[in-house]
């Protein structure tokens, strides 16, 4: 739980109902694993993956290697997918492809991916929001962090829950008080100083480095009208 200056005192019951997810689909299985990345992935002179809208999209690679089909999706631009080789086990490796926007709005049809050849595209991350239920309604996220559900209170959640959680704030009147302390104390140590620069002579009075100076003065009735 983190806090901003315009919270207040309360508490908010919920449970949490889910955490947030980017969708992420692996390709084939121990019989599609090719033995480097090097070897060829597709069969023709493209690929067909998503854009940022969730719609299909064509990329060149500069060849039909693992690597040059990640390389090639990855520098476009406009595709909404980020391309990762997975060594799924010893000297045999496969692609996965991820969202590049977590949550529901991440969301791509894994039927738009084409011309790979690693096997079936299989989901391994559906996507969707963070939820945190309140009675009948619930509360959706993006990401796991749910900013003023109670005005200037961000939650973060780390995992669903069955019982209730409670978010309590309350107020620190002992730390105000110690702040507002604080601030006297400078203040005053601070006027101290002023009237010791500027202090004019008189008898045996010896007159400050600053005597008489009017800036310094207007300073110091400044910082007295500060903290009255």
């Amino acid at each position: 739980v983190t806090t901003t200056s315009s919270a207040s005192a309360g508490s908010l019951t919920f449970t949490v109902e889910n955490l947030a997810s980017t969708r992420a689909v692996t390709f084939g299985s121990s019989a599609d694993w090719v033995d480097s990345l090097t070897d060829p992935v597709i069969t023709g002179a493209t690929v067909t993956v998503v854009d940022t809208q969730g719609n299909a999209i064509v990329v060149t690679p500069s060849n039909q290697s693992l690597q040059a089909v990640i390389q090639a999706i990855n520098e476009e631009p406009t595709t909404g997918v980020k391309a990762t080789a997975v060594q799924a086990a010893p000297g045999k490796y496969t692609l996965q492809l991820t969202s590049l926007t977590p949550g529901d709005d991440g969301f791509f049809n894994v039927g738009l991916l084409a011309d790979f050849d690693l096997g079936a595209a299989n989901l391994t991350s559906v996507g969707e929001n963070a939820k945190i239920k309140m009675g009948t309604f619930e509360i959706e996220s993006a990401t796991n962090t749910f900013t003023d559900v109670m005005p200037g209170v961000n939650i973060a959640v780390t995992k669903p829950t069955t019982d209730p959680v409670t978010v309590s704030m309350v107020g620190d009147k002992t730390g105000i008080t110690d702040k507002v302390q604080a601030l006297v104390d400078a203040a005053n140590a601070a006027l101290k100083e002023i009237k010791s620069a500027t202090t004019n002579k008189a008898g045996t009075t010896v007159a400050g480095p600053l005597a008489g100076d009017p800036a310094l003065r207007a300073l110091g009735q400044q910082i007295i009208s500060a903290v009255a």
